[in-house]
């Protein structure tokens, strides 16, 4: 059997809208293909508020951050998970018998890991227990002081080119390792992740951009679901072990990120031509 992974995943945060939509994901208040309902009971915040926005607001707030740069960065998500033969068996259906033991484990060492890597600039997190893989996101806030003694943004101090996010995974394996845990392959050149994950992913930016370029309320917003054909049939393909309907699964989500990107385009056109709100 392949031996485990450690995951560990960032993506920047650019708008209010975006962090809504965040809050929204978190918390199950809009539908989440991938999530199953009656382990929903499962999830639980491990720090904040159980509002994103709201505590995210809060830390501006107390530092005393009133403007921000344009298309700058608000705040940086993380997920940190591990591969999923970390606590199953031979499929994703039979769990190891210590599968909560080493769940538990890891979850300790990766909070340890946050406190100690970014303090109070980590404002939220939480665990999701309602997906197939456990998995948590956590939320922080790149705040820095300048010497004037005043607060501002400036996620390249976490995030800044290759080196940077190198550093995090080793800072991270190196806290879990102790499970029994791999660090991710270094790649030399950056790798499409086109999964399950990536796919959901897709839906979610979609979603923000719908709001930031104001071609929909955000109440109606967590309906909008341009890919609603596709999920449908993704959701009887993930399961299986047909190699001839895995690979089917493969091009609908190829296309499905396909589409994606033309609406981003699309959606950059119709912003160019003057129809969007603003």
């Amino acid at each position: 059997m392949t031996e485990p992974f450690a995951i560990l995943r960032v993506k920047k945060i650019k708008s209010i809208a975006a962090i809504s939509a965040m809050n929204r994901h978190w918390f199950r208040t809009q539908n989440t293909f991938n999530s199953i309902e009656k382990k929903q009971k499962f999830n639980r915040v491990l720090k904040g508020s159980g509002d994103v926005l709201n505590d995210f607001r809060e830390v501006i707030e107390a530092k005393g951050i009133k403007k921000f740069r344009k298309n700058g960065v608000l705040t940086l998500e993380f997920v940190a998970t591990f591969s999923p033969e970390y606590i199953y068996q031979n499929t994703k259906s039979e769990l190891k018998e210590d599968a909560n033991k080493r769940v538990n484990l890891w979850l300790k060492n990766t909070m340890s890991w946050i406190d100690k890597t970014f303090g109070e600039n980590c404002t939220s997190i939480i665990y999701h227990g309602d997906e197939s893989t456990p998995h948590i996101h956590f939320v922080v806030t790149p705040l820095k002081k300048n010497k004037n003694g005043q607060y501002g943004l400036c996620a390249k101090d976490i995030t800044g080119g290759k080196q940077k996010l190198r550093a995090l995974q080793d800072s991270y394996h190196n806290e879990v390792k102790g499970c029994g845990l791999k660090r991710g392959i270094r790649r030399k050149t950056p790798k499409s992740h086109q999964s399950l994950s990536h796919f959901y992913s897709s839906i979610y930016h979609i979603e923000e951009k719908l709001l930031e370029k104001g071609l929909t309320s955000s109440e109606q917003s967590s309906k909008v679901n341009v890919f609603k054909a596709g999920i449908d049939k993704l959701l009887q393909l993930k399961d299986t072990e047909n190699l001839s309907l895995l690979n089917k699964m493969k091009l609908i989500i190829r296309q499905l990120i396909k589409n994606n990107q033309n609406l981003k385009i699309e959606l950059e056109s119709y912003k160019q031509s003057g129809i969007v709100r603003r």
